[in-house]
């Protein structure tokens, strides 16, 4: 079972999926969320701009559904958003 938050930001539609796994530790068998995340348009009918499963794994499945929201703002910001617009001249 995986859990999935949708939002949009700055335009750009946010898709974050955490999905339970289990992680030995030193204590036995643990259980952990992973996180991934996608960005896409927001006309709904584009593939994703981009798409990462995230190395990391959470205690908890709030931290990951925060940490992945974050981690696809961070990208929208720097990555997509703050890109110098390329300008024709005439």
């Amino acid at each position: 079972m995986s859990d999935e938050v949708r939002a949009v930001y700055r335009g750009y539609g946010i898709e974050v999926r955490v999905t339970p796994c289990k992680t030995m530790s030193f204590h036995g068998m643990g259980r952990r969320f992973r996180v991934s995340w996608s960005i896409f348009p927001t006309d709904n009918l584009s593939p994703a701009i981009a798409s990462f499963p995230e190395r990391a794994e959470f205690l908890h499945e709030s931290e990951a559904l925060r940490y992945g929201e974050s981690r696809a703002h961070t990208f929208i910001d720097c990555a997509i958003y703050h890109c110098p617009q390329s300008s024709s001249t005439a």
